[in-house]
């Protein structure tokens, strides 16, 4: 509700000059929920696939740490097919997250379409229109020329949606329980490396040769020295009553996202 009948009126205004602005142009929307990575907005040059442009921004949300992600997609003026339109940018936002997913380690939500307008048709949102301004941001150079040059890598595509690892990977990473995930990460691991434990840990230390070393509990094998990662897996895997749950789950809290850095570098 508004008490001044001239703020209503004024946001009425503003609502249908941005209706408007955006019926004369051609874009497509994308959202999807994301954590680790921080609010920012930035822009990748592409202008294939009946894209121009395209604009990512990341946003706060209400309920931390998720963010929200929004991936803004400016379309050529001469679309003559609104329904290949739409099966393409679908095919490069999905490719954006997996670019994304591969390149940063953000954990992301399901992929879902929104707002868009082709040839003066779609579906706008009711309610409050954003105006990002895409121009005045600081961009980080880095992310947009790595997703640039990942959109022209028709291997790298090609391999982050077959290569059942990588899909593995991103489901691993969508697991919002944290111990499911560090399991779930860890399994990817173990099968990288020929199913061995020992491999895993020797995979572990030639990357980290500092890695913190436990204790094996297992009493088949006492005294074996095992990385953290593998103790705290098994501590989970093979839980006693001598177990302390919550500092294994507060333990895994501190370790995971590096593990998954891990994970991702061996497949």
């Amino acid at each position: 509700m508004f008490n001044k009948r001239g703020e209503k009126f004024s946001l009425l205004l503003l609502y249908y000059y941005n209706q408007r602005r955006w019926m004369n142009l051609n874009y497509v929307e994308y959202y999807t929920d994301v954590e680790n990575l921080n609010p920012v907005t930035f822009k990748v040059n592409h202008n294939e696939d009946y894209i121009t442009e395209i604009n990512i921004i990341i946003e706060e949300e209400t309920l931390p740490p998720k963010n929200k992600m929004t991936i803004h997609l400016k379309l050529q003026s001469n679309i003559t097919s609104t329904e290949k339109a739409l099966e393409s940018t679908l095919t490069t936002a999905k490719n954006l997250i997996n670019l994304l997913t591969y390149k940063t380690g953000g954990k992301f939500g399901s992929l879902r379409r929104g707002c868009y307008s082709i040839n003066g048709k779609g579906v706008l949102g009711i309610g409050e229109i954003t105006l990002y301004n895409f121009e005045t941001t600081d961009l980080p150079q880095w992310i947009s020329q790595s997703l640039e040059l990942g959109l022209k890598d028709n291997n790298l595509l090609a391999n982050l949606k077959t290569n059942d690892y990588h899909r593995l990977y991103r489901e691993a990473m969508q697991t919002n329980d944290v111990i499911a995930r560090y399991m779930f990460l860890y399994g990817i691991v173990y099968h990288v490396q020929n199913s061995s434990q020992d491999k895993v840990d020797s995979y572990i230390r030639r990357l980290n040769p500092s890695i913190e070393e436990r204790t094996s509990t297992n009493p088949r094998t006492p005294n074996k020295q095992i990385t953290i990662y593998t103790w705290l897996r098994n501590e989970i895997g093979h839980t006693t009553g001598n177990t302390d749950i919550n500092m294994v789950k507060h333990e895994i809290n501190e370790v995971c996202d590096t593990f998954a850095q891990l994970v991702k570098d061996a497949i």
